[in-house]
């Protein structure tokens, strides 16, 4: 009767020895998955292919001459011939001058898409005392004492993406929100947020 009883014991012993053994691997395993995915939703930022150039002086009413930094230049329709949409121009149009645009393109590559006036855009702007730098190397930073921790921006189409850190409950965590640019002038910018509502903001001097 004791061996009877010691062989039930030492086989409740290993059984239970292989279950936390099973519930190490599964934690182990949940813990990798979240590490994975938290790196995904990190970098699951879109990047959009933008030219980089200067407009030149073949544009008109019509056209938009774009001379690429690479050299090539392009002439392209302001409005798409397939679809009869306009093409979206962010920022004041010099024609030509020494200011430097991103471009997107419709229509494989015949039409403008997107073009925003990148050297208008990357400067500090503040609204009620608090706002943000957007500076060249896609890094981004505070503007105001009372600003959040502005961290790094880029374009997706006519929207910002300004990923900031947000820290609670011991934890410290990054945010990106996705801000439409209404308009964008050498002084004003207006952006328009997730809930729709308008926000405007002035240049800061240089």
């Amino acid at each position: 009767m004791k061996s009877k009883l010691f062989y039930l014991c030492l086989v409740v012993i290993i059984v239970g020895l292989c279950l936390l053994r099973w519930d190490t691997v599964i934690n182990e395993r949940a813990a990798e998955d979240n590490d994975t995915l938290r790196i995904e939703v990190r970098d699951a930022a879109p990047r959009d292919q933008y030219v980089n150039g200067y407009v030149g002086d073949g544009t008109g009413m019509s056209c938009i001459e774009f001379v690429t930094l690479d050299g090539d230049t392009l002439l392209l329709n302001r409005t798409s011939d397939l679809t009869g949409r306009d093409g979206e121009i962010l920022g004041s149009l010099q024609t030509p001058g020494n200011n430097l645009y991103a471009l997107l393109t419709s229509d494989n590559g015949e039409s403008v898409d997107v073009m925003v006036n990148m050297t208008e855009l990357r400067r500090q702007w503040q609204s009620n005392g608090q706002g943000f730098s957007l500076a060249a190397d896609n890094t981004a930073s505070p503007v105001g004492k009372s600003a959040p921790r502005y961290l790094r921006w880029h374009l997706h189409r006519d929207c910002i993406l300004l990923t900031r850190e947000m820290s609670g409950e011991g934890a410290t965590t990054e945010v990106t929100d996705t801000m439409r640019i209404v308009s964008l002038s050498p002084d004003t910018l207006v952006l328009s947020d997730h809930f729709g509502d308008h926000i405007t903001y002035a240049a800061c001097k240089q």
